[in-house]
């Protein structure tokens, strides 16, 4: 948790530049001009189809057409957008450096990625979303065959003597109700953390469009109650400045536009404006760099698991189990040769003296001084 804190607090930092905040709003103001331009573009030709088709089954395909093309070019249009705001705030957040011109080059090549991902997910979305209000679509279709228009006008006639008739008649479509926004909330809730790292695994990763999708939900697997946690923060802080800015607004500039005070009202009326604008603006910022930092906050996590698990790896050899074959060849290779027993040569003992006069004679002895020569010289008895 100290480090989604610690994390939070570096973007609110960074969000008060003032730099990065004239790109934001150079950025904005294109795109506010893109989506008048092509409003504009398509609604004459919707109206130049009117006049030569009017309502005929022919017209009305070609205003399904006409309309299908405008949302086309409005979800390029937004994507090119949204993906240069967060390249450029991933690119600030890293660097520290403002670059919009690189950012828009890397987003370029994924704008259609990214609608397609836009799209595939917005459809689970609606599909859960119509999941979630199913109990309050079956209470409403039961109220609907359960009575009919006269006995309704006569409830409400009965219930201007007794309130309590009309509010009978429709509390299961109240509770149906409160139970299908607490399942949504659950369901979105339990979401979140895929919510808030889909939209730029398109821009920031060469993925296709089910690529980027697995790979969002990689990440949000991974790092889940991390997203989460950081998600909450950043929803609770917005929330809490927001009503602040609210309960200012009511405490200061509702008691004076009440009264007659003249130019003094166009002064907070048009102090207001600016307050708004700027808060719009802000909270745009912090939006764009807490996506940038919740995508970086979970590849430097991977990473990190990637290298403590590379370094177990290494630390732990497992022991390489050979087949019996491989044993047997490696053990006659190692074989030495034999190594035969070499014989010592038999030591003559030194024959004593003594011993030799119990073999032989004393008179076969030479006499001492006598010149050793080739023949024995015997004693003549």
């Amino acid at each position: 948790m100290t480090g989604v804190i610690d994390s939070f607090g570096f973007i609110l930092s960074k969000s008060f530049n003032w730099k990065f905040w004239l790109y934001v709003i150079a950025v904005s103001i294109i795109g506010m001009v893109a989506f008048v331009v092509s409003t504009v573009i398509f609604v004459l030709i919707a109206v130049i189809a009117f006049i030569a088709l009017t309502f005929t089954t022919a017209g009305i395909v070609v205003y399904f057409i006409i309309f299908l093309l405008w949302l086309i070019v409005m979800l390029l249009v937004g994507a090119a957008l949204q993906g240069t705001l967060l390249n450029f705030s991933r690119h600030y957040l890293e660097s520290g450096n403002l670059d919009i011109w690189s950012s828009f080059g890397k987003t370029k090549p994924r704008i259609f990625t990214s609608v397609k991902v836009e799209i595939i997910i917005g459809l689970i979305y609606f599909i859960l979303f119509v999941l979630c209000f199913l109990p309050f679509i079956f209470a409403f279709i039961n109220f609907l065959y359960s009575i009919t228009p006269a006995e309704l006008a006569l409830k409400a006639v009965m219930a201007e003597s007794d309130p309590s008739v009309f509010f009978g008649l429709f509390v299961p479509l109240l509770f149906s109700l409160i139970l299908s926004f607490i399942l949504c909330f659950i369901v979105f809730l339990i979401l979140t953390p895929f919510s808030v790292i889909y939209k730029q695994i398109p821009f920031f990763e060469n993925e296709s469009t089910f690529g980027s999708i697995k790979r969002a939900l990689h990440l949000a697997k991974k790092n889940y109650f991390r997203n989460l946690g950081f998600a909450l923060l950043f929803f609770l802080f917005i929330g809490v400045i927001t009503l602040i800015y609210l309960f200012l607004i009511v405490v200061f500039t509702v008691p004076l536009t009440a009264g007659n005070l003249g130019a003094l009202v166009f002064l907070l009326v048009f102090l207001r404006i600016i307050v708004e604008l700027f808060y719009s603006f802000w909270v745009t910022v912090l939006g764009f760099l807490f996506d940038a930092k919740i995508y970086l906050l979970d590849t430097e996590n991977e990473t990190h698991q990637m290298q403590v698990y590379q370094k177990k790896e290494v630390q732990v050899v497992k022991p390489v189990q050979k087949p019996a074959k491989d044993f047997l060849a490696e053990a006659q290779a190692n074989k030495k040769p034999a190594v035969k027993a070499v014989q010592k040569p038999a030591v003559k003992k030194p024959v004593s003296k003594k011993s030799f006069n119990t073999e032989f004679p004393e008179s076969f002895l030479p006499k001492k001084g006598a010149k050793a020569s080739g023949k024995k010289t015997l004693k003549k008895k």
